[in-house]
């Protein structure tokens, strides 16, 4: 039997479609059926041309061979930095640990380059917190948590209730105490209104961003019903949102990538505005579907 070259491209990219995990050359070729085996050196081009054309993609080596899967690793890395740490702070050598486990055993050197790659970006995006070292930590902790004032506060504690035990003896109340050490902590050139104004304020900026939330709201706003499956532009959806261009098209990539949208190639993409536009490599989108 002939051996179409499309018929083994599609055996390949059905290979990897069911794999669990990225796959190597070595393990591509042993899948493909014995009638449509050709030689090592063509199922690499083929590879090489699917990667090219973004229907696969190239993932981190594992004992330095080359591994391949229809996931892009660099949103699957995101997704699961961000899973990782919405269970508890962790330091960096625990976070790249768990990265090395997530990408499928790649090297200690990768982890620790996509550890470095997801953190400043995220945290950039207020999406992940530094925490302060509490006493006896060494090593900074992360999470997509914001550090709990309380275990900073344990010394403060302390030392307040032996100011109490000398102060009650001396006469005065413990409310009378506390009412003097919240004078104390409150700018006193601020009205009441204004003091509640300032900490709702504070508040407000210290609370993580969860752009993909907001990117869905938006799509609700602007189509209430998913089962029309109407098409929303990119254009009108960015501008709808007001989120950084690069923080939107990333948050949309990993909004598909999640299976929450469809996303709709631009039919001439020589012709479209940075704006009307998310670009994935080759690949140009210029709207989105809700998925239902």
């Amino acid at each position: 039997m002939t051996k179409d070259h499309k018929d083994v491209t599609t055996i390949i990219i059905k290979i990897i479609e069911k794999a669990y995990e990225p796959l190597t050359l070595n393990t591509i070729e042993k899948n493909i059926p014995q009638m449509y085996r050709i030689d090592k050196k063509k199922v690499s081009f083929i590879l090489k041309n699917l990667v090219n054309k973004q229907s696969l993609f190239n993932w981190p080596p594992k004992r330095g061979k080359k591994r391949f899967w229809n996931k892009d690793p660099d949103i699957h890395s995101l997704n699961k930095t961000l899973e990782i740490l919405s269970n508890t702070p962790l330091t960096r050598t625990e976070l790249q640990n768990r990265l090395q486990s997530v990408m499928y055993s790649c090297s200690r050197s990768k982890a620790e380059e996509i550890r470095k790659k997801n953190i400043t970006s995220l945290i950039k995006e207020k999406r992940v917190f530094q925490h302060p070292l509490l006493v006896r930590q060494k090593a900074a902790r992360f999470s997509t948590d914001l550090p709990d004032p309380a275990l900073y506060l344990i010394k403060l504690k302390t030392d307040f209730f032996k100011i109490c035990d000398k102060l009650t003896k001396a006469g005065l109340t413990a409310d009378e105490i506390y009412t003097s050490v919240c004078e104390e902590l409150t700018p006193l050139s601020l009205s009441e209104s204004k003091k509640e104004s300032s900490l709702l304020n504070k508040a407000g900026q210290n609370k993580p961003l969860n752009y993909e939330e907001i990117i869905i709201k938006k799509i609700f706003e602007i189509e209430p019903d998913p089962k029309k499956q109407t098409l929303i532009s990119i254009e009108k959806l960015r501008d709808k949102t007001n989120i950084p261009d690069d923080v939107f098209d990333k948050n949309i990539l990993i909004l598909a990538d999640k299976g929450k949208i469809w996303l709709h190639r631009h039919a001439y993409p020589a012709n479209a505005k940075k704006k009307e536009v998310v670009i994935d490599k080759d690949n140009y989108y210029m709207g989105v579907v809700i998925r239902t």
